[in-house]
């Protein structure tokens, strides 16, 4: 996954876009997967994306993220091995061409406080959030914390 920036869905810059950014935070997470992946290349489907990020990163360059509110983004993918010589122009997905995606970012209980991105409720965000998030959308068991909400259950989020 790559932090960048924009102030349009077409143009984009890297974390801190070619100038020193002492500032510069990159803890951007997600785990992507495809509903016919099992079926080969070129089988249809749907990509689902799960990405976590502090909701204030303290970096200027990055949007500053309000419980309840709402975010823009754009999304772009490609599969390094879609084919025998890498991907193709054909095979790099974008949003772009469509302008922002609005995201909904959920409301959080005031009596409750949580991690964003911390999927198992242990007090840290780490790779097996993702883990168990893959094992969850791939009908497999996963182990939560106690009082955890369980994975895919709607959570309210509030300052």
């Amino acid at each position: 996954m790559d932090d960048e920036y924009a102030t349009d869905p077409e143009t984009r810059e890297d974390d801190g876009g070619g100038d020193p950014n002492p500032a510069a935070e990159n803890s951007l997470a997600g785990v992507w997967s495809h509903s016919g992946s099992a079926g080969g290349n070129g089988t249809a489907g749907t990509w689902t994306f799960e990405m976590s990020r502090p909701l204030q990163t303290g970096d200027p360059e990055d949007a500053a993220f309000a419980a309840g509110g709402t975010a823009k983004m754009a999304l772009a993918y490609w599969d390094a091995d879609e084919g025998l010589t890498g991907w193709t122009d054909l095979g790099h997905v974008t949003s772009a061409d469509s302008g922002w995606i609005v995201v909904h970012l959920p409301g959080v209980a005031a009596s409750t406080d949580r991690l964003w991105g911390d999927s198992d409720c242990n007090g840290d965000v780490n790779p097996i959030d993702s883990l168990k998030v893959l094992r969850h959308d791939a009908g497999l068991s996963v182990t939560q914390e106690p009082d955890c909400p369980d994975l895919g259950t709607s959570v309210s989020v509030a300052d």
